[in-house]
């Protein structure tokens, strides 16, 4: 005791029971504590993002398990609640990009990349791979385009598809270059800039991308050049419609 004196094995086994409760209680406060902090960071970013409560709900699930599971030691909650996040986004069916991710998040993209990949890891959750298809319909509202053009963009990526040209290649990215490519062949050209602007895919990857829609689609026709030519002159008209009348 703090006299020196030795204590009796009695007292010993009572301490040893106090320790184990005021351990328990600890932990179990600095997990509710983590919790709190977790399921307010996830409904953040998910009204941030425009996502729809079950997202939320789901995404505190999985945030609630990855901590059981101990995939917050060594990482910051916010890293591993925007890793919950993404990964509900895509179990519900509604996913975002990494990008849109890192725009609401607190952390950085590799962190989150991190977090979720070592909280797949350890619950193993049954996700297939996002395809273009998904993006699409959301993306065709951002650049208010019609849905025949969100028709024509996933024929095209169903072609591609096929050919197995997409391996690698990010989703998102492919669905904006679809989008494009439909606007081409459609006669109802979109410019590249105005898909890089909205965030979607940049102008390069547009540029070096849509070709390979149009060479993977049975039912194309078109002499490239003469078809690049023809839509460079009408986004040149919408652009500057007084040069038309003159």
């Amino acid at each position: 005791d703090a006299n020196g004196k030795r204590i009796s094995s009695r007292k010993q086994r009572r301490m040893s029971r106090l320790r184990k409760w005021d351990e328990r209680f600890r932990t179990q406060d600095v997990r509710d504590h983590n919790n709190k902090k977790g399921f307010s960071e996830i409904q953040r970013m998910t009204s941030a993002l425009g996502l729809p409560t079950n997202v939320a709900e789901t995404g505190a699930v999985i945030f609630r398990q990855a901590s059981e599971q101990q995939v917050l030691t060594g990482r910051s909650i916010e890293a591993v609640a925007t890793g919950a996040t993404y990964l509900s986004a895509r179990l519900e069916g509604i996913p975002r990009t990494f990008d849109e991710f890192t725009q609401v998040s607190r952390v950085a993209r590799a962190d989150i990349r991190r977090a979720q990949s070592a909280i797949d890891k350890k619950l193993n959750f049954p996700i297939e791979p996002t395809t273009p298809e998904v993006y699409i319909p959301r993306f065709a509202n951002e650049l208010d385009v019609s849905e025949q053009m969100v028709t024509e963009a996933k024929r095209l990526t169903n072609h591609l598809s096929k050919t197995n040209h997409i391996s690698g290649r990010k989703p998102s990215a492919l669905a904006a270059v679809a989008l494009y490519t439909a606007s081409i062949t459609l006669g109802t050209p979109i410019t590249q800039s105005s898909i890089d602007e909205a965030s979607l895919a940049s102008e390069v990857t547009v540029r070096n991308t849509y070709k390979l829609f149009l060479d993977a689609d049975p039912d194309c026709e078109y002499d490239l050049e003469q078809l690049e030519s023809m839509n460079s002159a009408k986004i040149k008209n919408k652009l500057n419609p007084k040069s038309t009348n003159t």
